[in-house]
């Protein structure tokens, strides 16, 4: 499906699109909000300068009419920033390092481009992760974010992705910690692609990585999501409910099973009894009925033999 057009839940004109999402616990978190541009600018502000916003949204940051918005980050003072370029230059410098501005000042510049460069991605550095490149051909690795040093705002930065004709132009650029593992690739004709995350190489800045999706001809990838598992509260209390149910059910047919065999199990007893008492009874009976035979027969014996005796007198 296409889902729901954004103007019917947010104010856009009809010269606007929504470039970036963002999600926090509070507006009026201590933190900065970071804004970065097409152009290479860049933007720090308190956070808590949003805290009033209207149904109508609020100016974040003067624009100029050749430039547009790429990303928008949350961050603290103590940390870096990682600005990237679509030939794959990339700088890496400390976000204290930038000024504090008003909410409807501009932006100064982070990442010096060249002719015919733009930037595609805007990031918080997180010490021990990773850094995902993938190209619009779908080229794409892993590259630690150890080897990206420090430097000043403003400069053009080194190298971060092998930029060429099989490769194509950088795509979609993500920090990743280590946890995430799967991604989710998407296309400029709307084709998703889901990938483990150990399936992709971690190699040096100055590759230009390894193939991991072909898209169609006239397609090309445009960008990259994390795939998250359902929180595990979640899933415990839902286990928890499932697995409830069923063993009440389990215990009761049991309970109905027990019951349904302890009944036979009475009838089976009297029945023992009653066999019992038969087979006692019967050969008893048996037995004396017999004894009553052999001694008529012996009575027979006896009168037939007197019989006999009183015929040899005669």
């Amino acid at each position: 499906t296409r889902g729901v057009p954004l103007v019917n839940l947010i104010a856009m004109t009809g010269q606007e699109r929504v470039q970036a999402l963002l999600g926090v616990s509070s507006l009026g978190a201590v933190g900065n909000l970071l804004l970065a541009t097409r152009k290479g600018q860049i933007k720090r502000m308190p956070l808590s300068n949003l805290q009033n916003i209207r149904k109508s949204g609020l100016i974040a940051m003067k624009i100029k009419s050749d430039d547009e918005l790429v990303t928008a980050q949350y961050a603290s003072d103590d940390q870096d920033a990682l600005m990237v370029s679509k030939n794959g230059q990339a700088l890496r410098f400390r976000i204290d390092s930038l000024p504090l501005r008003s909410r409807t000042a501009g932006s100064i510049r982070g990442l010096r481009l060249k002719p015919n460069d733009e930037l595609v991605s805007m990031d918080v550095v997180l010490p021990e992760g990773s850094l995902l490149l993938l190209s619009e051909n779908g080229y794409g690795k892993l590259t630690k974010l150890k080897a990206f040093p420090t430097h000043n705002r403003g400069g053009q930065g080194i190298r971060a992705f092998a930029v060429n004709s099989k490769t194509g132009t950088l795509a979609a650029v993500r920090i990743m910690s280590g946890d995430e593992k799967e991604i989710m690739v998407g296309s400029a004709q709307a084709q998703v692609i889901r990938l483990d995350t150990h399936e992709i190489p971690t190699l040096g800045r100055a590759t230009q990585g390894v193939i991991l999706w072909r898209p169609a001809p006239r397609d090309k990838v445009i960008s990259v999501a994390f795939v998250s598992e359902p929180p595990e509260e979640i899933d415990n209390s839902s286990d928890t409910t499932e697995s409830t149910t069923p063993s009440r059910s389990k215990k009761s047919s049991r309970s109905t099973k027990n019951a349904a065999a302890d009944e036979p199990g009475e009838e089976a007893d009297e029945n023992e009894e009653e066999l019992e008492d038969t087979i006692i009874d019967e050969p008893e009976d048996a037995l004396d009925d017999e004894e009553e035979e052999d001694e008529d027969e012996e009575e027979d014996e006896e009168e037939d033999d007197a019989n006999q005796l009183s015929l040899d007198l005669d």
